[in-house]
């Protein structure tokens, strides 16, 4: 009988730590300034790769939004902020992320990224800044690294985490649960 109440309590216990952490746990703002206008946090979550944590990353609106599409199409203003987990990360960018950037940068502007991105350690925040007719913005521990003109970089950018094949189903249901 009392092994049962030690389970239930650990389990409870478990849970409730579980439930309990908070965007700011992992580093990440309540809201990011893009231009004139400020964005709340819409979802939150962490990326695991072979059971070690990656990254947090957190979606940024205007007001709460479920809907991928609408939050893609370039009519609001849109924030991705990235904090960096691992001990270790990565010294290049994951495939994905190549394939994205190559398509929506030019190569001075490419090659920029490229050399932040070498220099990522364990606690940088990436942000991924939108504002329609402003153009996308990228940058490194607040320090502009990259600008776009255009709203392409952010659709693929958001594509990759909230898009039809998300790199992680869970995140991407994290993200879009307000």
């Amino acid at each position: 009988m009392r092994k049962r109440w030690v389970f239930a309590w650990a389990g409870l216990l478990a849970l409730f730590w579980t439930v309990s952490v908070s965007a700011n746990d992992y580093g990440l703002p309540r809201s990011v300034q893009v231009g004139e206008r400020e964005l709340d946090i819409n979802g939150y979550g962490k990326r695991e790769i072979l059971f070690f944590d990656a990254y947090a990353c957190a979606l940024y609106l205007a007001r709460p939004s479920s809907d991928a599409s609408f939050i893609m199409s370039g009519d609001i203003s849109t924030a991705i902020v990235v904090r960096v987990l691992a001990n270790d990360p990565p010294d290049e960018f994951p495939d994905k992320w190549d394939e994205i950037l190559r398509q929506e940068i030019s190569g001075r502007a490419y090659r920029r990224l490229e050399k932040a991105f070498e220099r990522l350690s364990t606690g940088d925040k990436i942000q991924f800044l939108y504002g329609p007719g402003q153009g996308t913005r990228v940058l490194l521990n607040d320090k502009q690294v990259v600008s776009d003109p255009g709203h392409g970089l952010m659709v693929e950018i958001l594509d990759h985490w909230i898009g039809s094949d998300p790199v992680s189903i869970d995140l991407a249901s994290a993200l879009l649960a307000r």
